[in-house]
């Protein structure tokens, strides 16, 4: 029994609760900050838990603690039952709310935007039989949890022995502000409150 609706691109808003909720290498679960590289419109076939419905297949470049990128795939279906899913993603990239406090749903742009996610481990047997482990988002932090995400990434980079770099130099484990949305050129390590 299907209990789900396929909506379309044209999705302009999405309650921000609604549904309660190059290389590659496994990173450790945890926070860590992220870049779009590239954002695939594709159309999901549906299952029987699931409607046909447009799906956003993400490629994220994750900065591990060491500094290095690894990359993770992501899918945001298009769906009345995902709508939350793809809201955590818009704040995350530091799309805001309208007047409704419903989150803006902008597509365009969102190559090279950023944000903070949680990264978390899921095992699976791979087609050969092979037990296997992979990266998946657990869920994008909304920006009041960006600060949060910050603290933990430092305190990782810090235990690897890799501070993370950023724009004025200043150390990393001085630095508590929220990260705001940063251009893919810049470090993302969040600026010092003035």
């Amino acid at each position: 029994e299907m209990q789900d609706e396929a909506l379309d691109w044209d999705v302009c808003e999405a309650d921000p609760d609604d549904g309660s909720h190059g290389g590659w290498t496994l990173l450790p679960e945890g926070y860590y900050p992220f870049r779009v590289v590239r954002m695939e419109r594709e159309r999901y076939q549906g299952s029987q838990k699931m409607p046909q419905c447009p799906m956003a297949k993400l490629t994220l470049a994750v900065t591990g603690a060491d500094g290095a990128d690894s990359t993770v795939q992501e899918r945001l279906y298009i769906t009345r039952k995902q709508l939350w899913k793809v809201s955590r993603f818009m704040e995350a990239v530091g799309r805001g709310r309208n007047a409704d406090g419903k989150v803006v749903i902008d597509w365009a742009g969102i190559e090279g935007a950023a944000g903070w996610l949680k990264l978390k481990v899921r095992a699976y047997t791979g087609r050969d039989g092979q037990e296997r482990e992979t990266n998946d988002v657990e869920w994008f932090c909304k920006p009041e949890e960006q600060e949060k995400a910050w603290k933990a990434y430092s305190a990782a980079c810090d235990a690897a022995g890799a501070c993370p770099q950023e724009p004025q130099g200043a150390a990393c484990a001085t630095q508590t502000a929220p990260m705001q949305q940063v251009p893919a050129s810049q470090a993302y390590a969040p600026q010092a409150a003035s």
